[in-house]
């Protein structure tokens, strides 16, 4: 399936953070800072596990994600990387993302980490509005984002990356409009908007279903949603994916990676992987975690074979994501059939009905598909069933 000159892309969780947020259900583990440095040791033997698989291609891209990955310290930063270049290598101009909030990061952190070699960074903002950010269990005020992004920049950061999210409860279309203005005014060169999520276990999802809060009106989330889109692309964004705008060349190489189905090594506790067409996610707590990597072993919980039909499934509903969609040509050259072998009907109807296009080589979501992603993907997924 993937040639030794196809690069690979690694993914590092760090479930660690001071706080977990009210609308968070990654992976996080509150107030256990202590378990750092044994955390990175275990990180270094996982590495060494997936030597003959490092060997084989080059990384292109890293992501530290969590929890809060600025929680680790720069040199925890240098020795996790250079333990990866000991046992693979590296592919030019790789790209190394970390996330971060900003009320933890000062300029000696981020001269730190940008000579470790972080040349992405990623700062959770939400909202530059301090009620929402209450709302939302945040511990940073806006005026703590605007300094790091310029604080970041005199450390060598030229790719900042942050997060906003809208249709919170309580937040007016004004307030989503006058956030991404500020935002764009401060030429951050990559935004990603995302509609909030009630997940099950979270405190937001509990005080919903016990009647303390209600999801904003649809029309208002939809009106947030679509103002985005056009004024973003007015200030010279590339909105290149349902929920992220880039300026020039800055789109997130590493998302692409999922969001084109390629294979990717995911590190640590709770990281997800996919190689050789099979999935895998590592255990969840530390002590099993640790554990299995110290027996030598690799830490899985689980592990999925990916059949024909997952797999084309998965490469259509996640490349449509992405506005340019998906190549017919590498379709085929991936699947020996083109699209329209798996998904004849389906596609038929929906080009009918306006909802995708066909366009140079590529099958993609109309203004209409997009704003009717759902109904576009459980068509594709239906079918794979």
């Amino acid at each position: 399936m993937w040639s030794q000159q196809d690069p690979l892309s690694v993914y590092m969780h760090i479930p660690f953070c001071r706080q977990k947020c009210h609308y968070c259900d990654f992976l996080s583990w509150p107030n256990r800072v202590e378990d750092l440095d044994l955390y990175v040791d275990t990180l270094l033997a996982e590495i060494e596990l997936y030597r003959g698989r490092l060997a084989e291609r080059p990384v292109a891209t890293v992501f530290f994600g969590g929890g809060t990955p600025s929680l680790l310290s720069d040199s925890h930063i240098s020795r996790i990387l250079e333990e990866l270049a000991a046992v693979g290598s590296f592919a030019k101009e790789m790209e190394v993302t970390m996330e971060a909030n900003p009320e933890q990061l000062t300029q000696d952190q981020l001269r730190g980490y940008r000579q470790a070699g972080v040349n992405r960074l990623s700062v959770g903002l939400q909202s530059t509005h301090e009620s929402l950010l209450a709302f939302l269990g945040r511990r940073h005020t806006a005026v703590d984002f605007y300094r790091v992004v310029e604080t970041a920049r005199q450390a060598g950061f030229e790719n900042l990356n942050t997060d906003l999210i809208f249709g919170i409860p309580g937040q007016t279309l004004e307030q989503w409009q006058q956030t991404l203005e500020t935002i764009a005014a401060l030429e951050v060169s990559h935004i990603s908007c995302y509609g909030l999520t009630f997940e099950p276990g979270t405190p937001l999802h509990h005080q919903r279903e016990q009647g303390f809060i209600c999801a904003v009106d649809e029309d208002l989330e939809y009106a947030m949603f679509r103002w985005g889109i056009e004024w973003l692309q007015q200030r010279g964004y590339q909105h290149y994916e349902i929920s992220n705008y880039a300026l020039s060349e800055k789109t997130c190489r590493h998302n692409i990676t999922y969001w084109e189905n390629r294979e990717y090594i995911g590190l640590g506790a709770g990281a997800h992987g996919f190689l050789s067409e099979e999935r895998t996610a590592n255990h969840q707590q530390l002590e099993s975690y640790v554990a299995a990597v110290q027996q030598g072993e690799f830490p899985y919980m689980s592990r999925e074979n990916i059949t024909l039909w997952d797999s084309v499934s998965d490469t259509m509903f996640l490349g449509l994501r992405m506005r340019r969609g998906i190549s017919e040509a590498d379709f085929e050259k991936r699947y020996r059939q083109p699209m329209t072998f798996f998904f004849r009907e389906e596609i038929g109807k929906l080009i009918q009905q306006k909802l995708l296009v066909r366009q140079e080589g590529f099958l993609r979501l109309t203004e209409k598909g997009i704003d009717l992603s759902n109904v576009v993907f459980e068509k594709l997924l239906v079918t794979s069933g």
